[in-house]
């Protein structure tokens, strides 16, 4: 009986680790969007922006970039941004897992400037995960 009791102790120790994997599996597949700016971006000369991230299933990444003069940090959401009087047009992508996209992007004028990005549910609109960077042109 005291050999039963072991196998089943063991048994439900085996099981409570493998569900614990695949909840930290679960955990490790949240949405997530991370931004790589230019170390010496230069005014009149284009520069990459890179987006990289991943989505649980097929979401919209939407991207704006501005000055730091006229914003000054980034709103929670993409329509935030918008109805604060954001004025240029976001730039939006389709993506679906992990993710890498390259934008390339040129400024007219030394300063700092703000890249805004975010990961948002197509069907409500949520945003899953946001990001933000500042960077200097000189």
């Amino acid at each position: 009986m005291r050999r039963v009791a072991r196998v089943i102790t063991l048994g439900f120790t085996v099981a409570g680790a493998c569900c614990a994997c695949w909840a930290g599996s679960a955990l490790a597949g949240a949405s997530t969007v991370t931004i790589g700016t230019p170390a010496n971006a230069r005014p009149n000369i284009p520069y990459e922006i890179t987006l990289k991230g991943f989505a649980t299933r097929k979401e919209l990444l939407v991207a704006l970039w501005s000055t730091t003069q006229s914003r000054p940090h980034c709103a929670s959401t993409p329509a935030g941004e918008l109805l604060g009087g954001f004025e240029a047009s976001p730039t939006v992508y389709e993506v679906r897992g992990r993710f890498t996209k390259r934008s390339s992007q040129q400024d007219g004028q030394p300063g700092t400037d703000i890249l805004c990005a975010y990961l948002v549910n197509r069907a409500t609109d949520a945003v899953l995960a946001r990001a933000s960077a500042t960077y200097e042109i000189h």
